[in-house]
């Protein structure tokens, strides 16, 4: 009731139980859920949340089992365990009472804070337990709790566990207040051969599973629990994700094979196809060569974004004989989802759509040729960017003086880019911004918003622009995933920066930084796309600059008032994408942090420090050095002036010393050449020096002149690690007991 399930109450049959031979018994337990068909994404999210949370689950209430076995699938979530026990095992459970002293009174009578204590926990007071704490001595009392049937049970876990969803979008569709991505529609519970007859969410448990919506009848008795995979191969129902995903492999193989052609496809894409049927059967289908005069992007999107249908284009076999490899064919890949249904009925149906949907392409692309993107650009005005962050002709403008500056910066004592002359390239990357949300407000955008940018750059060449500059707009949004590329032009990559910096200053100045997990602006993705196109391109961009830049231009164009700490939050921001980087490219997470957390801002530089630290963390010296330095670094103390070398006492100081100035040119030279190993090695040959003076000299003396002066070369020290990275944020794991 407190979920709001309102006479939703769990309805356990009398009439079926389990007597104790059963409920010693191990058998398989099967759930299955049975949903409308949901769409693959929801699919994949399902699979993913089903694996981190059914074991969850099963440890919570108790359920012995030997092995868990999760299949999702458009019409159904199931879960299989083998060897299941028919009831929880007994459990032992302690309950920690009042204070001793509170408890009983001088003769060691039970007061009536221990009788209730007693009371409330349900056992005897004589059995209550006095045992020591670190806040004296306390009672407790244990007792054994009796395992419930798995009967009684797990109703009840399926109750929380459909509560646990969180799809991308949530429906209601009956009285119930469970919310799930799409209506449940059936619910299958066994253990073995025996029914967990029960009534959740408005469903009543069967001993049926659906099949296919054109298969008679719709659904079909399962007599057990191992058989259910049985029944459903038996009516060409693949609950298994690989599976479908082999079966899909094996058709495109079969289909490469008999038309002598290569699929464009990748495992992003057959794992879409695998989770939009669960009876998979690929075929071929054939469209009007005179489509192939198309753009290629407005081919393969319209296919893709429509019909999950795959193009096709000639094998490398045929490239290597003078033909083109990338040319297109007049064919498409496609899988059909019902067992049933004739191939030819399917295939003339998509080839219908297809026709359909191509020819509105056509249409689309003749009409935007009519006008020019630079002729659309002033329609860009009143298009919102973002409610007070102005409209998309603001933007433009700010993006035109962005990208110049980046440039500038980027190719600094350059006199040509890419063979152009950099004033030259310059402009080129102002006209670049100046065009590039004009296909925004075209016909082909306003249907396949995916080909945003894409088709900017067609219709830019179609126009003349130079085609530096068709292909800066046709790249700009790259890379659009964490999967994607990084646009491979100058002038796309300079573009990119600009656009992606200029929208993460613009939010993050109005307040809208994403909170946990929530990015609903996809501004770590613009950040990490900024990332991305940083370390492919080695541009040695100085961020704290650029961003500067951009949020002036923002708080000119009376937007937005950035604070002063901004500028370092949108600096943070980034870095902690290069840190997810560098931490998924092997960098131990604490070392990723200690580069990222220094206050460089050339990201190239970093990454280069997080290699070198790396590298240097497996020297045998590294973990004794850095040990040797957090100490140094935890006594400083205000800020110690310079050392005075006629004030050094001790043997072990005046080495120190002496090493130091022997190294610390030498440690600056090789930082401002960016060798941060050899840097590494030359600090750590101090190692044995700085265990000596640690060993032999006191720091903190009573001496005023001797703690300053001392305290000052530790300082000198530690400022050489410093420059490389924040040391302080390195963990040295502990060993053994220590």
């Amino acid at each position: 009731c407190e979920l709001g399930y309102t006479r939703e109450v769990l309805m356990i049959s009398d009439e079926v139980g389990l007597n104790m031979a059963e409920a010693v018994q191990r058998k398989p337990l099967l759930i299955e859920i049975g949903v409308e068909d949901l769409p693959p994404g929801f699919v994949k999210y399902a699979r993913e949340h089903m694996v981190s949370h059914v074991p969850q689950f099963f440890s919570r209430y108790r359920i012995e089992h030997k092995s868990l076995s999760i299949f999702c699938s458009p019409r159904r979530l199931v879960v299989l365990a083998q060897d299941c026990s028919g009831r929880q095992p007994n459990e032992e459970r302690e309950h920690i009472g009042p204070p001793a002293a509170v408890a009983f009174d001088k003769e060691g009578r039970p007061t009536k804070a221990a009788i209730g204590f007693a009371r409330s926990v349900g056992v005897p007071v004589e059995t209550l337990q006095r045992f020591q704490t670190n806040r004296g001595e306390y009672i407790r009392a244990r007792k054994t709790v009796e395992g419930k049937s798995l009967f009684e049970v797990i109703p009840e876990m399926v109750r929380s566990m459909l509560s646990s969803f969180s799809f991308p979008k949530m429906m209601r569709w009956s009285k119930t207040r469970l919310l799930f991505g799409r209506p449940i529609r059936s619910l299958l519970l066994l253990w073995g051969e025996k029914l967990i007859e029960c009534s959740l969410f408005g469903l009543s448990s069967r001993r049926t599973t659906m099949v296919h919506w054109t298969q008679e009848p719709p659904s079909v008795p399962v007599p057990d629990a191992s058989s259910f995979l049985r029944v459903l191969a038996e009516h060409s129902i693949l609950p298994d994700q690989a599976s479908r995903k082999q079966v899909i492999l094996d058709g495109i193989a079969r289909i490469e094979k008999e038309l002598g052609c290569c699929v464009i496809c990748d495992d992003e894409m057959v794992s879409i196809l695998a989770d939009s049927t669960e009876s998979p059967r690929v075929f071929y289908g054939r469209f009007d060569p005179e489509f192939l005069e198309l753009p290629q992007p407005v081919l393969t999107t319209s296919m893709w974004h429509h019909q999950y249908a795959l193009a096709v284009k000639r094998s490398p076999l045929a490239a290597g004989q003078g033909e083109e490899g990338d040319e297109l064919l007049p064919y498409f890949v496609a899988v059909a989802s019902s067992p049933s249904a004739s191939i030819e009925t399917v295939r003339g149906g998509n080839e219908a759509v297809l026709k359909a949907r191509l020819d509105d392409a056509a249409f689309f692309l003749a009409e935007d040729r009519k006008t020019p993107l630079e002729k659309r650009v002033p329609r860009l005005r009143g298009m919102i960017f973002h409610k007070g962050l102005g409209d998309l002709v603001m933007k433009s403008q700010r993006l035109v003086t962005l990208s110049a500056l980046i440039a500038r910066e980027a190719f600094s004592g350059q006199d040509t880019v890419q063979g152009l002359d950099k004033d030259l390239f310059i402009k080129y990357c102002q006209r670049a911004a100046q065009l590039c949300k004009a296909d925004l407000v075209t016909k082909m955008v306003g249907e396949f918003p995916e080909l945003q940018g894409v088709m900017g750059g067609i219709y830019a060449r179609y126009a003349g622009e130079p085609e530096p500059v068709a292909d800066a707009i046709g790249e700009h949004y790259r890379p659009r995933g964490y999967r994607d590329r990084p646009p491979a032009t100058e002038c796309g990559r300079v573009l990119a920066l600009a656009d992606k910096l200029d929208t993460v200053c613009a939010f993050l100045a109005a307040g809208r930084a994403p909170r946990g997990s929530e990015d609903p602006l996809g501004l770590r993705r613009d950040a990490l796309g900024i990332v991305s196109v940083l370390l492919a391109s080695g541009y040695r961009l100085p961020l704290r600059k650029s961003i500067g830049a951009a949020l002036g231009l923002l708080a000119e164009s009376g937007l937005v008032k950035p604070g002063e700490s901004v500028e370092e939050e949108v600096l943070s921001f980034i870095k902690q994408r290069l840190m997810r980087k560098l931490v998924e490219a092997g960098v131990r997470r604490d070392l990723a942090e200690a580069v990222v957390s220094h206050e460089c801002d050339d990201l190239v530089d970093l990454k280069k420090r997080a290699e070198a630290l790396f590298e240097f963390s497996r020297d045998s010296q590294f973990e004794a050095l850095t040990i040797g330095l957090k100490r140094a670094s935890h006594i400083l103390e205000g800020r110690p002036g310079r050392v005075d070398p006629r004030i050094l006492v001790e043997p072990e100081e005046k080495e120190l010393f002496s090493q130091i100035e022997n190294v610390e040119n030498r440690v600056y030279e090789k930082v401002a050449a960016c060798n941060y190993v050899e840097a590494f090695r030359l600090i750590a040959s101090l190692r044995r020096y700085i265990d000596d003076f640690f060993d032999h000299v006191l720091v903190m003396c009573e001496d005023t002149k001797l703690r300053q002066n001392r305290l000052a070369l530790l300082a000198r020290l530690v400022k050489m690690f410093d420059t490389i990275a924040n040391f302080s944020k390195i963990v040295i794991p502990r060993k053994g007991g220590d």
